[in-house]
C-alpha cells in the first residue's frame, strides 16, 4: 500500500502505513498504534476543518460513535476533534473495498420490501382518543 508524498506520516500517536480511501469528507488511512495495533484513521479535509459548524458536528459524531457497539461496527479507539485536522481512529477491519466486492461478486441483490398492512387496517382509528 503506497502512501502519496502529500499524506501525513503520523496522525496523533498513529504511524500512517498507507491510504485506504478518500471521499468528500476527507481521507482514511491505515495506521499503527505505538503497541502495533492496526487502526483506520479518518481525517477531515482542510476546508471542512475551517468551518466551526463542521467541527461541532464531527465532535458529536465522535461522541455518538464511542457509545455504539456491535458485530457490524468498528470500535472507536481514539479521536481528536479539536486537532488542526480533526480525526477519528477505529479498529481496522480488513476486507475488500466496495468496488472490489462488486467486481468479485456483483451488486448485492435488491432487498425485498416488507409487506404492507391490509387496506382495512390502514383505515382503522383508535376507539379512544389519545391523551
Amino acid at each position: 500500500m503506497r502512501t502519496p508524498v502529500s499524506d501525513p506520516m503520523k496522525i496523533g500517536p498513529y504511524k500512517i502505513v498507507g491510504r485506504l480511501g478518500s471521499g468528500g469528507m476527507g481521507w482514511v488511512y491505515l495506521g499503527r498504534s505505538p503497541a502495533g495495533r492496526e487502526v483506520a484513521v479518518k481525517v477531515a479535509r482542510h476546508e471542512l476543518a475551517a468551518e466551526p459548524e463542521f467541527r461541532e458536528r464531527f465532535a458529536r459524531e465522535v461522541a455518538a460513535a464511542r457509545v455504539v457497539s456491535g458485530a457490524y461496527t468498528a470500535a472507536v479507539v481514539d479521536a481528536d476533534p479539536t486537532a488542526e485536522l480533526p480525526w477519528l481512529a477505529t479498529l481496522y477491519v480488513p476486507g475488500p473495498s466496495l468496488a472490489e466486492a462488486v467486481r468479485a461478486d456483483g451488486p448485492s441483490p435488491r432487498p425485498r420490501s416488507a409487506p404492507s398492512a391490509p387496506a382495512s387496517s390502514r383505515r382503522c382509528r383508535p376507539s379512544t382518543p389519545p391523551t
